[in-house]
Parts: structure tokens; sequence; C-alpha cells
């Protein structure tokens, strides 16, 4: 097998284990696998930068933008009004820094955005175990009941 039919077989199965760990996870793990996710891009996005690697920059940002966007696209502004307000506003000040940080090169706005999302991850992490073992059937039940 070649090098290139073995990176593809590599990548494949990576896929298949991330998907599997995605899958499988609680509505808590996988926010924490975003946020794990988007730090990690973010990270690397910061590192290209430092390389002067323009390309690698850009599409690590753009990951950690889409995992954003997607963490903002969720929000349900209906039963969590005040929270998912200023979550909506903390996202938005990250996606405006993040496309800052690409145009002016800065470190410093990287950082920013590495420390807001470590924040919140570290927080969502501390949740009770009681919490972040439900599954989707009993959040759905437990938001039913909250309504």
């Amino acid at each position: 097998m070649n090098v290139l039919a073995r990176q593809k077989v590599l990548n494949a199965y990576k896929q298949t284990g991330l998907e599997s760990i995605v899958l499988s996870a609680t509505p808590h793990k996988r926010v924490s696998l975003l946020y794990e996710g988007a730090i990690k891009h973010v990270n690397l996005a910061k590192m290209a930068m430092n390389r002067k690697d323009v390309s690698a920059k850009a599409l690590h940002s753009g990951k950690a933008m889409d995992i954003i966007s997607g963490l903002r696209s969720v929000l349900n502004h209906e039963q969590g009004a005040q929270l998912a307000q200023q979550l909506d506003a903390l996202y938005d000040f990250m996606l405006r820094h993040l496309l800052e940080a690409n145009k002016d090169n800065s470190e410093e706005k990287f950082n920013t955005v590495i420390e807001l999302l470590t924040t919140l991850k570290e927080g969502w992490d501390s949740m009770p175990e009681e919490y972040k073992n439900l599954d989707d059937q009993a959040l759905s039940k437990l938001r039913t009941k909250a309504s």
C-alpha cells in the first residue's frame, strides 16, 4: 500500500472514530467537544500566523468560526432569554475578533478568543454530573417540564 493510500485509510479511520465519539456522546459532551475543537483551531490559526502560513491561518480560523457560529445558531432565545442573549453577544464578539485577528495578524486577538472559549468550556465542564449525563431524550423531557 503506497503512502497516499495508507493516509486515506488512516484519515477514514480517524473520521469514523470521531463520528462514533460524537454520535455516542451526551448533549453535554458534544458541546464540550465543540468548545475543545474551537480552541484547538484558534490555536492552530495563531501558530500558522506566526509561521506566516496564510493558507493554514485562514483554514483554521474558518473552522473555529464555523464551530462558534454553530454554537451560536443553537441558542434557545425563548427558554434561556437572558443567558442566550449574553452568549449570542459573546459569540458575535469572538467571530468579529477572529476576523480582525486574521486581517491584522493579531496574536492578542487570537489569545482573547482562546481565553473566552477556555472560560466557557471550563464553566460548561463544571456543570453538575447529573446534568452532564442526560441523554437527548432525558434532556428533552427536562426542557418540557421547565416550560
